[in-house]
């Protein structure tokens, strides 16, 4: 079974509605080791930024929930 990382970039820090300090990462690309401990990369695009590196951060990939309508939720719509 294949690992699955997210390459990303610290694009910009932004403060939360309490006055936490985080940072936003922006998704450039995904790695994936294999079995072997053989590593392939991905990158789709490359950060724009004047505060770019060259370097990027890989992060375990945790997919997004994904929301499904059901078909009964539908009949409750008006059109």
């Amino acid at each position: 079974m294949k690992k699955q990382y997210d390459i990303k970039f610290a694009a910009r820090k932004y403060q939360t509605q309490d006055g936490q300090e985080k940072t936003y990462w922006s998704q450039h690309g995904t790695m994936w080791i294999d079995e072997e401990g053989k590593v392939t990369i991905k990158i789709d695009s490359i950060p724009q930024s004047a505060s770019w590196d060259g370097y990027f951060k890989a992060f375990p990939h945790h997919p997004k929930e994904e929301r499904f309508v059901q078909k009964d939720d539908l009949d409750d719509v008006s059109f």
